[in-house]
């Protein structure tokens, strides 16, 4: 069997099917002398026809060597082919009869291959925007019109010439539906619509936000610099919902993302109450548990006194749904204005990403646990900025949701008991306080009342500082003066043998 030309356009995919075609012959030519005849005469000089019009098209189209073919210059392409097979196969009727079985073949060929041709430059545009980190609509959304306009993607440069290959034609300004037109000629597909309106309502609960009146309730000021990732700050993600660039966000954009999410405006309050009551006597009080219940389970249930699933279903969307389907539970959630999640659950949700927050502030300074926070010290941590919350005073008293006049090596500890990080062993701790006041030779009680509070006061006991805050430790509250008593205090704990 002969081995399959090089061909100057499309050479991986034509010569794929060439072998196809040589491969097939024993079947379509039982006869040697015929297959022999066929594969050894005639397709060479088909294979030399088809090679001219290749080389004529690169020529007559100023394509240089190796350069892919535009998809929009295939289907010229494609009918030089037809044309030059068909004269192929008109040269007599001895070549017409013998070469019959290859041409069906080769007949039904032609379409995929012209398919396939088409489809090499949208890989190679998609090769090119994966180079950017763009792989998919929502990524290309992302970036958005004025990146992609500046953005250089060699060999065609910048956005517009970009934008001129792909869709074949030159479109200024570069806009959010010239980047969708984009996605869709390069077969970037859209996301599942519930799926992505369900990820924004979670979005927005993470805030509280779970209806239209709790939207409302922020100012468009708040909504623009509030982060709902995945998304980013506010104008990002009222640019995801709304499928627009939105500058100067508004408002009006508040009431359009409502809208958009399904937010009722609030009417026929009293018969929409009873509806949720009805569902919650199912235990479902908001919009995952009934997505989760899924349709079979509502179709096959009884809601007094509505009646059987689509009669209630049409009580609260003003509509026969037909089959009650997983649409059907998203507009009835979006009616009776459920919540994306319990409350409870969006508290819970909502303090987890604050720790989540406060510990990605603390590991930028290099502490991951309650060990690591205690040895940086609260001199330290009092001097130090944690942006945005300013200095460590300032950040202490948002994470412990008080004020905090100084920071002591209790509130540390504190700290480190609100964020999860583990406690030091207790024992080990007692063992370590008592070592600190060894290595100053006061073993008990009695030596250490004797040293007094001056020096106390006045003495560093590493790791835990000077007296002050080595008392505030021990005794686990704030000490503003150390005093006979407070060492009194102190030898009840460490020394506690020597009452």
């Amino acid at each position: 069997m002969s081995e399959p030309h090089h061909y100057s356009i499309g050479h991986d995919i034509v010569s794929r099917y060439e072998k196809e075609l040589l491969e097939a012959l024993p079947t379509l030519y039982p006869n040697e002398g015929e297959r022999t005849l066929v594969e050894q005469v005639l397709i060479p000089q088909f294979r030399l026809k088809l090679e001219e019009v290749f080389d004529g098209f690169m020529s007559s189209h100023k394509y240089a060597e190796g350069q892919t073919i535009k998809s929009s210059d295939v289907p010229e392409l494609c009918k030089a082919v037809t044309k030059m097979i068909g004269q192929f196969y008109s040269l007599g009727p001895d070549i017409k009869g013998i070469f019959a079985p290859a041409y069906e073949v080769i007949a039904g060929q032609r379409k995929r291959v012209g398919k396939e041709l088409r489809n090499v430059q949208g890989q190679q545009f998609r090769d090119i925007l994966a180079a950017h980190g763009v792989t998919d609509r929502k990524s290309l959304l992302a970036m958005g019109p004025q990146w992609f306009k500046k953005e250089e993607f060699l060999p065609y440069g910048q956005g517009t010439a970009f934008t001129k290959a792909i869709l074949g034609r030159s479109i200024k300004p570069i806009t959010t539906d010239v980047l969708e037109k984009i996605a869709n000629k390069l077969g970037f597909t859209r996301p599942d619509e519930n799926q992505q309106k369900r990820d924004q309502l979670s979005a927005l609960a993470v805030h509280k936000i779970t209806d239209r009146q709790s939207l409302l309730a922020k100012t468009p000021r708040w909504f623009r610099y509030a982060d709902f990732a995945p998304y980013g700050q506010g104008a990002a993600f009222a640019a995801e919902v709304l499928n627009t660039a939105v500058i100067d966000l508004r408002r009006s954009h508040l009431e359009q993302i409502a809208d958009k999410l399904g937010f009722p405006k609030p009417v026929g309050l009293e018969e929409k109450g009873r509806q949720v009551q009805i569902l919650a006597t199912h235990g479902i009080e908001d919009r995952e548990s009934l997505i989760s219940k899924g349709p079979t389970w509502f179709r096959e249930t009884d809601f007094p006194p509505y009646g059987r699933a689509t009669a209630f279903a049409t009580a609260i969307i003003g509509e026969s749904p037909g089959k009650v389907n997983a649409d059907t539970l998203e507009k009835i959630a979006d009616m009776l204005n459920l919540p994306a999640f319990k409350m409870a659950e969006i508290d819970s949700l909502f303090d987890e990403r604050k720790t989540r927050r406060y510990m990605h502030i603390l590991t930028d300074h290099g502490i991951t646990d309650c060990k690591s926070l205690r040895n940086k010290g609260s001199e330290w941590f009092s001097k130090t900025e944690f942006p945005p919350y300013g200095k460590g005073v300032a950040f202490a008293g948002v994470i412990l949701g008080r004020t905090i006049p100084k920071v002591r090596a209790f509130i540390l500890d504190e700290i480190a008991d609100k964020l999860g990080f583990a406690r030091i062993d207790q024992g080990q701790e007692r063992q370590n306080q008592v070592q600190a006041l060894a290595d100053h030779n006061i073993t008990d009680r009695d030596a250490l009342i004797e040293n007094g509070p001056r020096w106390f006061t006045r003495t560093e006991f590493p790791p835990y500082k000077k007296g002050i805050s080595f008392s505030g430790v021990i005794l686990g509250r704030t000490i503003n003066k150390v005093t006979i008593k407070i060492l009194e205090e102190i030898a009840d704990v460490l020394f506690p043998d020597n009452i």
